[in-house]
């Protein structure tokens, strides 16, 4: 694998805490958000994660290949996510 393969699989370092922030909230597993069900609880926890990261910047591409996806899935993903939902996760991700 090359230094930029690597780069790109290489979580965020915020990546745990939105994700720990988000499951605490939902009340839901790590492996339920980042799981293939298509229930609508699940996909709207999968889409806020999607915001979170790229919220600090981190490209489409990179986050697809991080959650196993499409990078026009998380695209729309985001695009669900009303911003103060991303906000409040945020702010609960820096209490972790």
């Amino acid at each position: 694998m090359t230094s930029a393969e690597q780069w790109l699989l290489k979580p965020s370092e915020n990546a745990p805490r939105y994700l720990e922030a988000i499951c605490k909230v939902s009340g839901l597993s790590e492996d339920d958000v980042l799981g293939d069900c298509r229930e609508r609880h699940l996909v709207r926890a999968r889409q806020l994660f999607y915001a979170c990261l790229r919220s600090e910047g981190m490209s489409w591409t990179r986050i697809a290949r991080l959650v196993n996806r499409d990078h026009t899935t998380v695209m729309r993903g985001v695009d669900n996510v009303p911003s103060d939902a991303i906000k409040e996760i945020l702010v609960l991700a820096k209490e972790y």
